[in-house]
């Protein structure tokens, strides 16, 4: 956690093929800790050059405290 509060997670996305894509749709799970996120509200995803790209996100489960799993 930086000191802002915020947390940083880097995915990398490679195409196996070797063609070259631009705005495909990627879908991806990715687990949180107990209690490390409690709405999705301020999740954003950012590019390279750290410009944010639209993001579409929903609730699979969550954790007994009501966090997201």
């Amino acid at each position: 956690m930086s000191a802002d509060g915020m947390t940083s997670l880097t995915l990398v996305l490679k195409e196996p093929t070797g063609l070259r894509r631009h705005h495909w749709p990627v879908a991806r799970g990715v687990p949180f800790p107990k209690g490390a996120l409690l709405s999705c509200d301020r999740l954003r995803l950012l590019d390279d050059a750290g410009r944010e790209i639209p993001l579409q996100v929903k609730r699979l489960s969550a954790w007994p405290d009501g966090s997201l799993r």
